[in-house]
């Protein structure tokens, strides 16, 4: 016979404040994690026969708990958040009261009053043990203090019950073929009396596993007896030996007598022995279960009835089906959604249609459940299903009564059908998502009561009708109520991705608002959104990835991309501005928004894949220059003192702003007031008296020559035609200087098919040899503005930059410098669409983009003037996703080739003609 003890460590990590060793005191409630190493789900153990020779490994299975005790904190509950795989080194995760001291596995609620010393346990007499998950259901653990540092505690686990491998040949008997239903174990002393096997037990976790357990309960008929269930009925083939696991009592002596009652579905077998070891607490016996090499006889009649299930057909596995398996709207509210977007080809417009309920899709061969729920955040769930008559549904917690019982599937990934015997099989359960963020907003306060509002032209009917949308419009005031106007962002797995300023986790929604965004976008079918939170709050995905996580700010912005038929091309270009941020870490563009594809539930209604994206403010954690309005740092009156967001935007329609003589469009995104305005205006406007005159060293020392050079490098690179108009052309004023950025909006005609271009592109000459010439007359509608000479064309200051030597061989020394990081840019794009390829397919299916033939842009949504109703058509629209996705890759990789101008310093030679000032 051989033994082996078990240990296990744990390390109970505290996320907030901390002191040292067994005196450390936390706040109430405050959060920690925790690792081990062993153990269970379904059934409580895993056995690990990877290692050779005697010895069982001991895994965790997935979402574990344990019981932890410590100085005021008793019996407080720890679960392991290893979700996806077994493991010998989960983390745990609770609430923190006080230093831990002890623990114990498995959990139970209902030693929330037991003492430390005097904690209950209970040993069934029927256990079960699966051969396919190497699972069985009985296994007890102590834990105690070994050390810590700071943030860490450190636990060493034994276990205090003896485990029993059972090794079962059937070579050359008649039980070859049988169905394996159970075996049985009995023990009685030397004198004839039971041995308690099992029962109800006392330990205490002050002291030793050897002395752990203080006391069993008054031993009751047949707890000398441990039946140990084959879950699943497999079929005793020749040529195997099975290994079986049971748990037992630490209590039998060498001598006492064992027998074995070997029930198949088609004989009995008996196998009696002597132990020849004590138990002990942590031990392995193994008894070797050579069926051919004993006295081998049937037992009567009688003893089979008894020891058999009473009805041999529904032991069958085949007969343990699962019917059915469903999530009902009516018994899921929010969580299982009631409407569904669809595109409809006929009308070219999207519709929705009711929904009652998610079908779970039922393998009951490889017995797994599966459901592709793409927004699903939340997995606590209530299942209706249809089993066989006679059988009931488990899982770890009870019994499942359909279209009652709430089950959290992040937690319990298995269900079992079984009968009174506990025979039965196991199914896998998992319900999966698109694999992104799901972000969920409630708005009910809101301006737009109807769909005779102007804001909604034909298609957005679909929006009204379906979420009962009252989202402000783009101009209102910011409106939020509390309790009903909310904002969530989960991961994948349904954990919580926001965090407060902190960076502390925050498990429930957040008050907010959301209103419309954008000038052309918002009247597309498929709406964008501003958001704005009552408070500072950032996003943390649970991704490894720590270039996605965006920090605390209370303005969001939820990207559309309806134009763009591959939804990346804002992704790559804050990507390509990134590249740039990386490679001259310390000038150039000060800040880029960052952003996260995300699953959009607004109002109740899944509305498909959108870009979660940093707005462009002044704040620390983004365009981080001194605001006049900062609380701490208010305006004083000295303009000059402060720093300035402005954008150059033919709309014009913001509350402070200037032209300048060449009529570019100066837009303050926040508020401002006389003495800004003339600072601004003063500051700017000399910088292009210097720069018509062709003064440039001047001009550079109120012009930032570095992030204006990338400025325009990554306008000619995403062939973005808006720095032409201009259009959301961003710029900043700090420390005296005018600087260029960030970044914004790329979904519009960038990076198009060759021979798609609206402005005349070419992938191998600059944007700035535009063949289809915007006069700035044409750009304000008002016709106040003098006409500009023929010759002339916009892209603001850049036609006369690009004159210069200085600018030029900046822009090539940064364009060769950035080659790498551009290259790895490329690369991203076909692992950028694999992470969104089922959102995309989703989001396809609701929202499909028309053609320029279509032109349903202009027509449908009233946009119009000049080529603006055509404007925008990439020239994908038609294509497959990885058909445009391809192209997209393979049109930046040309563009970059082909901006070899930049390296040759050789930029358009083309004058900027006088301006009538």
């Amino acid at each position: 016979m051989s033994k082996r003890f078990f240990s296990a460590f744990v390390v109970i990590t505290a996320m907030l404040v901390s002191c040292v060793q067994n005196e450390m005191t936390e706040p109430d409630g405050a959060e920690i994690t925790a690792k081990v190493e062993a153990s269970s789900l379904l059934t409580k153990c895993i056995v690990d026969e990877s290692q050779s020779g005697s010895p069982v490994g001991i895994l965790w299975d997935t979402k574990e708990s344990i019981g932890v005790y410590g100085r005021n904190m008793t019996n407080t509950e720890f679960v392991s958040t290893n979700s996806y795989k077994n493991t010998d080194q989960p983390t745990f995760r609770g609430k923190l009261f006080s230093s831990p001291q002890y623990a114990y596995y498995p959990y139970n609620s209902e030693n929330a009053s037991s003492d430390v010393t005097s904690v209950r346990g209970k040993l069934p007499q029927k256990q079960n043990y699966s051969l396919t998950y190497k699972k069985m259901n009985t296994d007890y653990k102590i834990g105690k203090y070994k050390s810590g540092v700071l943030t860490s505690y450190t636990f060493t686990f034994s276990h205090i019950l003896t485990f029993v491998r059972l090794r079962v040949n059937v070579d050359d008997t008649p039980l070859e073929g049988n169905k394996l239903y159970n075996i049985t174990m009995e023990v009685t002393k030397e004198d004839g009396s039971p041995r308690q096997l099992c029962g109800g037990f006392t330990f205490d976790l002050t002291r030793s596993a050897s002395e752990a357990i203080t006391s069993w309960d008054d031993p009751k008929e047949g707890d000398n007896k441990v039946m140990l269930i084959a879950t699943g009925t497999p079929t005793l083939s020749v040529g195997n030996t099975y290994n079986f696991y049971l748990s037992s009592a630490p209590y039998v002596k060498k001598g006492d007598q064992v027998k074995f009652v070997v029930t198949t579905d088609q004989n009995v077998a008996t196998f009696t022995t002597t132990a020849e070891v004590d138990y002990t607490s942590g031990g392995l016996v193994e008894y070797s279960l050579q069926l051919a090499n004993i006295d081998y006889s049937l037992n009567d009649e009688e003893e089979k009835e008894d020891e058999t299930p009473s009805d041999s057909t529904i032991t069958d596995p085949e007969n343990f089906t699962l019917k059915s398996f469903k999530f009902e709207v009516s018994r899921n509210t929010g969580k299982i959604l009631g409407k569904k977007l669809s595109y409809n080809k006929s009308s070219k417009a999207t519709t929705y249609t009711a929904v009652t309920e998610e079908i779970c899709t039922i393998d009951n061969e490889n017995h797994k459940i599966t459901a592709y729920i793409p927004y699903l955040n939340d997995r606590k769930l209530i299942p209706t299903f249809e089993i066989p008559e006679g059988l009931y549904l488990i899982y770890p917690e009870g019994i499942v009564t359909s279209g009652e019982t709430l089950i959290d599937f992040s937690i319990h990934k298995q269900v079992a059908v079984i009968n009174e015997m506990e025979e039965g099989v196991i199914y896998d359960v998992e319900l999966v998502n698109t694999g992104l963020p799901v972000v969920v907003i409630n708005q009910e306060t809101g301006t737009v009561s109807s769909t005779s509002d102007s804001e909604f032209a034909a298609a957005s009917n679909a929006w009204f009708t379906a979420t009962g949308a009252k989202w402000q419009l783009k101009e209102s005031d910011w409106l939020m109520t509390d309790g009903v106007d909310n904002f969530m962002i989960y991961n994948a797995d349904g954990t919580s991705a926001l965090t407060d300023k902190n960076g502390a986790t925050v498990n429930k929604p957040v008050l907010s608002s959301t209103r419309e965004r954008g000038n052309v976008s918002r009247q597309m079918p498929k709406k964008p959104f501003a958001v704005k939170l009552d408070k500072k709050h950032g996003i943390f995905l649970n991704d490894n990835d720590n270039t996605n996580d965006l920090p605390a700010h209370k303005r969001w912005v939820l990207l559309a991309n309806w134009k763009d038929r591959t939804l990346m091309r804002n992704a790559v270009a804050n990507e390509v501005a990134a590249a740039f941020n990386k490679t001259f870490p310390n000038d150039g563009i000060a800040w880029n928004p960052s952003g996260q594809f995300v699953e959009l539930v607004y109002n109740g209604v899944h509305v498909g894949n959108y870009y979660l994206c940093e707005q462009v403010k002044i704040d620390e954690n983004r365009l981080d220059i001194n605001e006049p309005y900062d609380v701490e740092d208010a305006y004083s009156g000295n303009a000059a003192g402060y720093g300035y967001l402005l954008e150059s935007d033919d709309g014009y329609d913001e509350a402070w702003k200037f032209m300048t003589k060449m009529y570019i469009p100066f837009l303050f995104k926040d508020d401002g007031n006389d003495e800004m305005l003339s600072y601004a205006q003063n500051l700017v406007r000399g910088v292009e008296d210097n720069l018509r005159n062709g003064n440039y060293s001047t001009a550079y020392n109120t012009l930032d020559l570095s992030s204006m050079v990338d400025f325009l490098l990554i306008q000619e690179l995403m062939m973005n035609c808006e720095l032409q108009h201009p259009k959301s052309m961003y710029s900043y004023i700090n420390n005296g200087k005018l600087y260029a950025g960030p970044i914004w909006d790329f979904d519009w005609n960038t990076l198009a098919v060759d021979g798609n271009f609206e402005c005349g592109y070419s992938y191998t000459k600059s944007m700035l040899e535009d063949s289809k010439p915007r006069y700035y007359s044409k750009l304000f509608s008002s016709g106040s503005y003098p006409s500009v000479d023929g010759g002339d064309k916009s892209y603001m200051w850049y036609p006369m930059l690009v004159k210069d030597a200085t600018f030029k061989a900046k822009a090539a020394e940064r364009w060769n410098a950035v080659q790498g990081a551009l290259a790895q840019v490329s690369a991203n794009i076909p692992k950028t669409a694999e992470k969104i390829r089922k959102s995309e397919a989703c989001n396809y299916a609701m929202w499909q983009v028309d053609t320029k033939s279509e032109n349903i842009r202009g027509n449908r949504y009233g946009i119009s003037g000049g080529d603006v109703k055509y404007c925008g058509y990439c020239g994908d629209e038609t294509m497959t996703f990885d058909q445009a996705v391809q192209t997209l890759k393979s049109n930046f990789d040309k563009r970059i080739s082909g901006m070899s101008y930049v390296s040759s310093q050789s930029w358009p030679s083309k004058s900027v003609s006088t301006v009538r000032w």
